[in-house]
C-alpha cells in the first residue's frame, strides 16, 4: 500500500484502497455499505475541493490531498448518524457549512 500512497490521485482513489482504509472486506459487506463508502469518497473529494478552492489539476498532483480526502471520507463513513449524541457531527457541519449563506 505504501507504493500506492506515493502515486495516489485524489480524483482516482481505487475502491481497493478505499475499502482497505475503511477496514471493509467486500466479500462480507452488504452492497449498500460499499456504495455508501464510495459516496463518502465522492463527497469528501467535493468538500476538500470546494472548501479550499483547489482546482482539479492540483487535487490530482498532490498525494497528500488524496490522504486528506481519505481521512474526511473515513470520518463521514464512521460517523454516519447525527442523532443520539450530546454533540453534533463536526464533519457533517463542515461539509454543510459550505452551503450556508445569509440572505441579509
Amino acid at each position: 500500500m505504501a507504493a500506492q500512497l506515493g502515486e495516489l490521485d485524489a480524483a482516482d482513489i481505487p475502491d481497493e484502497l478505499l475499502f482497505d482504509h475503511f477496514r471493509l472486506n467486500p466479500e462480507y459487506e452488504e452492497p449498500a455499505s460499499l456504495d455508501f463508502a464510495r459516496a463518502c469518497r465522492a463527497a469528501a473529494y467535493d468538500h476538500v475541493r470546494e472548501a479550499y478552492g483547489i482546482d482539479e489539476q492540483t487535487m490530482s498532483a498532490h498525494p497528500s490531498i488524496a490522504i486528506a480526502v481519505l481521512a474526511v471520507a473515513r470520518d463521514m463513513f464512521d460517523n454516519r448518524d447525527m442523532e443520539g449524541h450530546a454533540h453534533s457531527n463536526r464533519t457533517v457541519e463542515a461539509v454543510m457549512s459550505s452551503f450556508d449563506f445569509n440572505l441579509i
